[in-house]
């Protein structure tokens, strides 16, 4: 015994240095192979594993990665704790070195209920902060389980991967990967819920495309892939979104529209030399002779991805809003501020705004939005239907409907009077002297100013 113990202490010092280290596991796994390695001992093995795992990693190839880790798992020793921990930070390593390697089988030996507190710790470093190895554990399962379609997630991941969505509620990647459990195990109600908070919160092409690839209603996928085109430029980042889409048009019997993004699609995969689809080819022979593509443009995008729009945002608060003015921002790109009655404000891109049948009239807008961090954060933006708006602001005693009295101050500038509301100069182009206007007042304690002007129309 005194032998085995001198060999089992030998073997440890020679593991604390990582030129050593692997001489140390071969010098003690004949007795662990033997089962002579006493079991007081096994933690001491551990650790002597994890050097060796450490200082060879890159040189010691899979097979010899994978048997050192079999070896570990059958250590009788507790779990959680730092070494276990440690392991894990191993087999991730070993992750992105061996392509071969299978984490989601490692992660269920590891067990999706031995992570220590300090696990969940977001790592923060001077140019920002690094996931922790909760998020990057559950990261690489998902990322290897997503290359199997029939992969059924166990309930235990799924309860870690909801835990982990509540304890980091920023984290927009951790809910896209929660909501793919859910659609995995037919519950695609819940996973859809979800999805309405992810959109909400980011609004990025991606996340439309996967809310197409998740949603039976054929309308609402049409709606979300026409948002995700509209806001993406690069068709290199769309993946098969035109494809998509392409189908549907072509069950509408839409095949102008459809053979436009049918060229789209080829256009982009030859010209980076990447491999079409067979469906592609499919949708092709199904459009009829002689049919001219006919683009639409983006303003037909931006119609159809209303219904997206309203799935999403049609529990969040609205106001009516319009233009005050525009800018440059310190980047010099333009931007167009908007003003609602109760003071809100919000600066957006003028690329946002729908375009008007009247675009030299001023234009009031119904915006959904969101509190954030004391500002505002447009979701969406529609015309308001400016004769709805004034009858439902005229109950209120909000509109003031009147002729317009024009006067002209010292510098040569117009502003104006519709009863005793004051109408300032940026607001009077196209106004005459007498016009009859409807005008929604903005109060400021006893005084009135124009929020909105228009001429007046009969009933």
């Amino acid at each position: 015994m005194d032998k085995i113990f001198t060999l089992i202490n030998e073997a440890y010092k020679l593991s604390q240095n990582p030129m050593t280290a692997s001489q140390a596991y071969d010098n003690l796994y004949p007795l662990y192979k033997n089962n002579e390695l006493p079991s007081d001992y096994h933690l001491t093995f551990g650790w002597i594993i994890y050097r060796h795992l450490k200082a060879n990693l890159k040189e010691m190839g899979s097979v010899a990665a994978r048997k050192a880790l079999a070896a570990y798992f059958r250590l009788e020793i507790s779990r959680p704790s730092v070494l276990h921990s440690s392991m894990l930070f191993i087999a991730i390593q070993i992750e992105k070195t061996y392509p071969e390697f299978l984490f989601c089988k490692f992660l269920e030996m590891w067990g999706f209920d031995r992570f220590r507190d300090d696990d969940w710790i977001i790592q923060k470093a001077e140019n920002g902060q690094y996931p922790s190895t909760v998020q990057k554990a559950i990261a690489l399962y998902m990322k290897e389980a997503e290359t199997t379609p029939s992969f059924q997630y166990p309930e235990a991941f799924a309860e870690l991967t909801g835990k982990a969505v509540r304890r980091y509620p920023a984290d927009v990647e951790l809910k896209r990967q929660m909501a793919k459990i859910l659609m995995r195990k037919g519950r695609r109600e819940e996973a859809l819920r979800l999805y309405t908070g992810i959109l909400g919160d980011n609004c990025k092409y991606y996340l439309w495309l996967d809310l197409a690839e998740m949603t039976d209603d054929v309308r609402l996928r049409k709606s979300a892939l026409c948002k995700a085109i509209a806001m993406q430029k690069k068709d290199e980042f769309l993946g098969t979104a035109h494809l998509k889409l392409a189908r549907i048009l072509i069950d509408e019997n839409d095949f102008p529209q459809a053979l436009v993004d049918l060229n789209n699609y080829y256009d982009t995969y030859t010209r980076n030399k990447w491999k079409t689809g067979t469906l592609y080819w499919e949708l092709k022979g199904k459009i009829p002779s002689g049919t001219v593509a006919a683009d639409r443009g983006k303003e037909w995008l931006l119609r159809e991805s209303a219904m997206a729009e309203e799935w999403t945002y049609s529990d969040f608060p609205s106001t009516i809003m319009t233009m005050k003015e525009t800018f440059r921002n310190r980047q010099g790109k333009e931007r167009c501020k908007l003003v609602a009655t109760d003071g809100l404000t919000a600066v957006v891109s003028p690329t946002l705004l729908p375009k008007s049948q009247a675009p030299d009239q001023q234009q009031l807008y119904e915006v959904k939005y969101q509190q954030e961090e004391g500002r505002i954060a447009v979701k969406k933006i529609v015309l308001a239907n400016i004769q709805k708006v004034l009858d439902g602001l005229q109950e209120k005693g909000a509109v003031v409907s009147g002729k317009l009295r024009l006067k002209t101050n010292a510098k040569g500038s117009r502003y104006g009077f519709v009863s005793n509301c004051y109408v300032g100069s940026h607001l009077l182009n196209g106004f005459i002297e007498g016009d009859f206007v409807d005008v929604i007042v903005k109060s400021e304690g006893e005084r009135k100013f124009a929020f909105f002007i228009c001429k007046h129309v009969k009933k």
